[in-house]
C-alpha cells in the first residue's frame, strides 16, 4: 500500500513538472516570435544611431504612465509600405513618415485607419501609443516628449 501511494505521488509529482515545463516553452516561443523588428529600408543593416526605431505598443510593454496611457498599438505600414503583422517594431531612415496604426481598443477587437505623421530622427526611438484609432500619438521613448499628436487619457473626448 505504502509503495502504490508513493508511485501515485511521483506520477502526479511529474505530471505537474511537465505541464509546467510546457507552459514555459510556450511562452518562450510566443515571445520570440512576433517581437522582431522589420528593416523599412533597403541596403544593408544600419547601427542604431543611424536609423530610427518606431516601436508598437505591446502587452505590457507599453512605457507605463511616465509615457502616458496606451492601449496596444500596432504599426501596420510606414509611408505606404506595409509594416507586415500586428505588433512588430520597424527601423527606419531618418525623415518624414506617415504611419498607418491601429488600436487594440477592446480585446479582441483592433480598430484600424488611424493616421498620423512626424519626423523621425537617426539615433531616436519612439513608441506609437493611442487610445483609439483617431486619438494617436508618438513619443520619444527616451525624454517622454510627444513628438505627434498630443499628449491624452482615457477620460478625454475627442
Amino acid at each position: 500500500m505504502q509503495k502504490q501511494i508513493l508511485f501515485i505521488r511521483l506520477a502526479h509529482t511529474s505530471n505537474f513538472v511537465s505541464g509546467i515545463s510546457l507552459i514555459i516553452f510556450l511562452l518562450i516561443c510566443i515571445l520570440a516570435t512576433g517581437c522582431g523588428t522589420i528593416k523599412m529600408y533597403g541596403g544593408p543593416e544600419l547601427t542604431k544611431d543611424r536609423v530610427a526605431v518606431i516601436k508598437s505598443c505591446k502587452f505590457l510593454s507599453c512605457g507605463g504612465l511616465s509615457l502616458g496611457p496606451s492601449a496596444e498599438t500596432s504599426i501596420q505600414s510606414a509611408n505606404g509600405k506595409s509594416a507586415s503583422g500586428l505588433g512588430d517594431d520597424i527601423a527606419v531612415l531618418p525623415g518624414y513618415y506617415t504611419l498607418q496604426v491601429c488600436v487594440k481598443v477592446l480585446p479582441p477587437y483592433w480598430q484600424c485607419g488611424g493616421s498620423i505623421s512626424f519626423n523621425a530622427a537617426a539615433g531616436h526611438v519612439y513608441r506609437v501609443l493611442g487610445v483609439a484609432a483617431d486619438r494617436i500619438r508618438i513619443v520619444d521613448a527616451e525624454t517622454g516628449d510627444v513628438v505627434a499628436g498630443k499628449k491624452l487619457n482615457y477620460f478625454q473626448g475627442r
